[in-house]
């Protein structure tokens, strides 16, 4: 009785912990909190205790009184599937600001994200910080310096990387903090005891893992350091108000104008408290120990080292001019030291027969036969990749994907019966035949499925899919339905069982991916699988095809941009899935010293890597592609280091 008094003296304590040492982060996104932990790390490093509420992810009037610090990360929308900030939010953020508070914008960057950018810099203006967020990104990630007269100490004085960025407006200097290429890239204002700061998410995340990869080179951990300890610097700056001084204060505010917004905005209230069911869990900063799944048997001792190439395989290729380019691609794949090449099949005009004409069938029919042919003179594999956008069946509003706004989410319903019986199952079909003639040729499928998004699942088919799982009854249910897709995300939302709606989408989505995996076994019981995915896999719809392909004969593989997918897939393996990251090597954003340093990435930190067909030069290429193996010690017949 003594030790359970303890414990909830202690639980007492931790849940009345000071304001002053705890942050909330809040993601329009929606990101899984295993993508957070990079976010997370710099904060909780500087003494915070940093909580994450994925499932509302709006500002109530009680967060003010229960945290000192707010971390708001925009979300994609419209250009994505995310929720996105409402009017409600940024009166919420000003009280908080005048209350003492200290607000973080951390806006996406890229070509997503321009309806939160726009109400961020709205805010600003409204605020009269003197800062506004541009619309354009600065040119391939530049490296950010540290403002040498900023009030910010001990960062340091080198350039660090810290992501994209677009460059932002600042009437006042001394608002500065960081600049990138000469713009001002990290900005902050203060308005009496509080403090607002500018960036972006991706500067934020910079430490990874994070919902999207980063663009540019793979980095040295030399370079990481360097952004490690300017966010640790932030970080301390932001709890020693005395040091604010020197921060421009807000001008005048005015009035906040939403004239001219990208689409219509949220007109729903701020909440005194998130809806009941509804809770906030603690970041941790992850392991940086990986724990790669076993490699499947064609690449242990290896690694895997794919080559992506789509060209071979196009319908209006003739043959002569396919020999010629297969020759000189094997000749590359040889002299590379490359394992495998993957190769979109082409497979739909095969399996959606009726839909394609007798010549192309047998155009794709041959270049098969004479890629098999071909390769079974080496050693090199063929992974055939399934694209579902090269699908021919009927797109409507019934069979598009929805997301939370009601705007369109990718090509297909992610769950339209149609989608998984007459293409992807005809298709792994097809393929699988294909592999059971040819098992020393074909290793695995890839399926490249497109990005859905975490706030993706309500067009009629994937939301009718997903309340299935919901608890509630009949009448709330067919209620729900009757509404349009932009109020569905809502009323899930205010009523608190957005959490169990996308666990039940994930669900139905592995179900439906166990049965590609059982189909596939039908005709080859060798075939592996694997998944394109430009990050790592933290929404619902892959985490469910992961779930679902993974089996104890073997691990899908992950072709990913994201060079921290291994802590992500790590944490992973908790919820059953075992898969094994593939990491990208970009040529184009590389320097021929960064070369001799992606062994451990490759190979240590993941499975092996990936690249699309280079535009350079393929003899000047091919040793270098050689030697991020040999610097790795992996040759071939070797043991792992």
């Amino acid at each position: 009785m003594g030790r359970l008094s303890l414990l909830a003296a202690l639980l007492a304590l931790a849940a009345c912990q000071s304001p002053a040492r705890r942050a909330l982060v809040l993601d329009l996104n929606l990101t899984d909190p295993v993508a957070l932990s990079g976010t997370a790390e710099p904060w909780v490093t500087g003494g915070y205790r940093v909580e994450y509420r994925r499932f509302y992810p709006h500002v109530t009037r009680l967060d003010p009184k229960q945290y000192r610090v707010l971390l708001l990360l925009g979300g994609f929308a419209p250009q994505g599937a995310s929720d996105a900030i409402r009017p409600s939010d940024l009166a919420a953020l000003s009280e908080w600001i005048r209350s003492g508070g200290i607000v973080v914008l951390g806006y996406a960057t890229g070509r997503e994200g321009g309806l939160d950018r726009w109400l961020m810099t709205r805010w600003l203006t409204a605020m009269g910080t003197g800062i506004a967020i541009g619309d354009q990104p600065l040119p391939e990630a530049p490296w950010v310096t540290a403002q040498g007269d900023a009030p910010v100490r001990d960062v340091p004085l080198a350039a660090f990387p810290a992501g994209s960025h677009h460059a932002l407006t600042v009437a006042d200097r001394h608002a500065v903090l960081a600049q990138a290429g000469g713009s001002p890239v990290i900005a902050a204002a203060r308005l009496g005891d509080g403090l607002i700061i500018v960036t972006s998410r991706q500067a934020l995340a910079a430490l990874g893992p994070d919902v999207r990869a980063a663009a540019g080179p793979l980095l040295p951990a030399a370079d990481v350091q360097r952004t490690r300890n300017y966010l640790a610097a932030l970080i301390r700056w932001t709890r020693r108000p005395a040091e604010w001084a020197r921060v421009p204060p807000v001008r005048r505010a005015k009035e906040f104008d939403l004239t001219g917004a990208p689409r219509p905005v949220s007109s729903v209230p701020t909440r005194k408290e998130p809806p009941a069911g509804v809770t906030a869990v603690s970041l941790e900063p992850a392991s940086r120990d990986v724990r790669l799944t076993t490699p499947p048997n064609w690449a242990r001792g290896q690694g895997v080292r794919v080559l992506h190439d789509d060209r071979l395989l196009q319908r209006v290729t003739v043959s002569g001019v396919r020999a010629r380019t297969l020759d000189s691609l094997v000749a590359f794949l040889e002299a590379a030291g490359l394992t495998a090449l993957w190769a979109r099949a082409g497979v739909g005009a095969v399996a959606e027969s009726a839909r394609f004409q007798n010549w192309e069938r047998e155009a794709i029919r041959n270049a098969w036969q004479d890629l098999t042919e071909r390769l079974q003179t080496t050693s090199i594999r063929w992974m055939p990749g399934i694209d579902l956008a090269e699908a021919r069946l009927p797109r409507d509003s019934v069979t598009v994907e929805l997301d939370a706004l009601g705007d369109t989410a990718g090509r297909w319903a992610a769950l339209e019966p149609r989608l998984w019986g007459e293409l992807l199952r005809l298709s792994v079909r097809t393929v699988a035949r294909l592999a059971s003639e040819a098992p020393e040729v074909i290793p695995s499928i890839v399926l490249d499925l497109g990005h859905y998004g975490m706030a993706a699942g309500f067009s009629d088919t994937t939301f009718r899919a997903g309340l299935a799982g919901v608890p509630g009854d009949s009448a709330w249910k067919a209620a729900l339905l009757a509404l349009p897709a932009a109020a569905r995300y809502d009323s899930l939302l205010e009523s608190g069982r957005l959490g169990p709606f996308f666990e039940a989408l994930e669900n139905a989505t592995a179900q439906r991916a166990a049965a590609l995996r059982t189909e596939a076994r039908r005709f080859s019981r060798h075939v592996g699988f694997a998944i394109r995915s430009t990050s790592a896999p933290t929404d619902w719809f892959s985490i469910g095809v992961l779930r679902g392909l993974t089996d104890s004969t073997s691990a899908p593989l992950v072709f990913t941009d994201d060079p921290s997918a291994g802590v992500l897939l790590t944490r992973l393996r908790e919820r059953g899935i075992t898969a094994l990251p593939v990491v990208r090597l970009d040529p184009g954003t590389m320097s021929l010293r960064s070369w001799g340093r992606l062994g451990g990435v490759a190979f240590v930190e993941n499975g092996g890597f990936w690249l699309d067909v280079p535009e350079a030069s393929q003899d000047s290429l091919a040793p270098l592609i050689r030697g991020v193996t040999r610097e790795a010690r992996l040759p071939e017949g070797t043991g792992r280091r």
